[in-house]
């Protein structure tokens, strides 16, 4: 798969828009929460781990990646899958090489050919072409080609990023599959009332909450980490 070369936020480009920064401050904190994330995979032995946005904007996508991205430079086999239908920003990173994410829902011998063609530590699986049926969709029918215990198998962390509450209910059908949730808040756009919805509203599906990181907090914009 493609990887988005560094860039400076506000370049223009895609690729610029979710680039890794380069200010020590954001990269520290970035290698905080994947140390979290990796603590978690250890303690709960989660290995499929959702990060959810409490509302859109919050930078939940750009976390993925850059934990993502910091997990595989330290050699941890990395999948991220892109399953926000809503706002496929991943998909559009990654590009459209080889089986999605839908075609691994779908078909049985999709997943064989997604494998042969994962060639590196960090590999981007795009959520592919849907219609009316999402992700979350097929997921929460049961009744799909992807079993998530084979993920397991290949991969020592798969991050799913999930599309906030407010624009669809995919997280819903999604994350009683994986073995928890990190939501994702933003200083100074987030209520604590909202935030304390969504939690409730995902817990009703039985899905694990692991944590709640609050992003662009003023101390130098840090991401901090809180266990719920």
């Amino acid at each position: 798969m493609p990887h988005a070369k560094a860039a400076k936020l506000g370049d223009g480009t895609l690729a610029g828009r979710i680039a890794a920064l380069h200010a020590p401050s954001f990269e520290r904190d970035i290698k905080d929460l994947k140390a979290a994330i990796t603590g978690l995979r250890r303690a709960h032995k989660a290995k499929l781990i959702g990060l959810i946005g409490v509302e859109p904007q919050t930078g939940a996508t750009s976390l993925v990646y850059h934990v993502g991205q910091t997990a595989a430079a330290a050699g941890t086999r990395t999948l991220i899958v892109d399953a926000s239908a809503a706002n496929p920003t991943l998909s559009n990173l990654a590009g459209q090489h080889g089986p999605s994410l839908m075609d691994l829902l779908n078909h049985q011998d999709a997943y064989p050919e997604f494998i042969r063609q994962v060639s590196s530590d960090l590999t981007i699986l795009p959520i592919g072409r849907f219609g009316r049926v999402t992700p979350g969709d097929r997921i929460g029918s049961e009744q799909t080609a992807l079993n998530f215990g084979d993920m397991r198998e290949r991969f020592d962390l798969i991050l799913f990023d999930l599309p906030p509450l407010q624009t669809s209910t995919d997280a819903k059908s999604i994350s009683p599959h994986l073995d928890g949730l990190i939501i994702v808040a933003r200083h100074g756009v987030t209520a604590f009332l909202t935030l304390s919805d969504v939690a409730r509203q995902l817990r009703t599906t039985g899905a694990e909450l692991l944590g709640i990181v609050l992003n662009a907090s003023p101390q130098q914009k840090k991401a901090k980490w809180r266990s719920p």
